[in-house]
């Protein structure tokens, strides 16, 4: 079964991102643990505020961070996220919640420029590919989590 690659999404998070898409005149931030809405299968969400409200409950939103797309259907689902800390601490994070989360890193990947890495965690009949992705400009980083089910 062929799964689509994450350069489709992140390509058009990051579009979304850059040309002011996802921007809410809130200034608080969406909320990490806002339970999924239900919304039916082959959803397709981008930018607007209120994105947190629209991602599986399986899937983390790092805290303070902006949702800035939802897609898919309840056997898989991918989830972009900008947030406003460095790779590095976002790794460690994303490490916690998936060890939290009872799965197992199973393989790492990063691109030759080291500016992107993926990593697959796989637990309870799920895979989750996570992307870490740096932004040319080094402020923050992009956050796209891929669940399938196994």
């Amino acid at each position: 079964m062929k799964h689509p690659s994450f350069l489709p999404a992140f390509a058009l998070a990051l579009t979304l991102v850059l040309t002011g898409a996802g921007c809410s005149s809130s200034s608080t931030p969406e909320s990490p643990s806002a339970p999924s809405t239900g919304a039916g299968a082959g959803m397709d969400i981008f930018g607007g505020s209120g994105q947190a409200s629209n991602v599986p409950s399986d899937i983390p939103v790092y805290p303070g961070g902006t949702v800035i797309s939802v897609s898919g259907d309840q056997y898989q689902s991918s989830v972009a996220q900008l947030t406003p800390v460095k790779t590095d601490v976002l790794t460690e994070w994303v490490r916690q919640q998936f060890t939290a989360k009872k799965t197992t890193l199973k393989k790492t990947d990063s691109n030759a420029s080291g500016s992107s890495k993926t990593y697959t965690y796989e637990g309870e009949g799920k895979r989750y590919e996570v992307r870490v992705d740096t932004p040319q400009d080094n402020s923050g980083a992009f956050l796209t989590i891929k669940r399938q089910e196994m």
